[in-house]
């Protein structure tokens, strides 16, 4: 895997974690 590929991935972690989050406070 390449840096950039890792930059993405963990974009995508960091925003479905902020879904999770929004989830609980439902």
């Amino acid at each position: 895997m390449n840096p950039q590929e890792l930059e993405i991935l963990n974009g995508k972690i960091i925003s479905l974690e902020r879904e999770i989050e929004d989830l609980k406070f439902i």
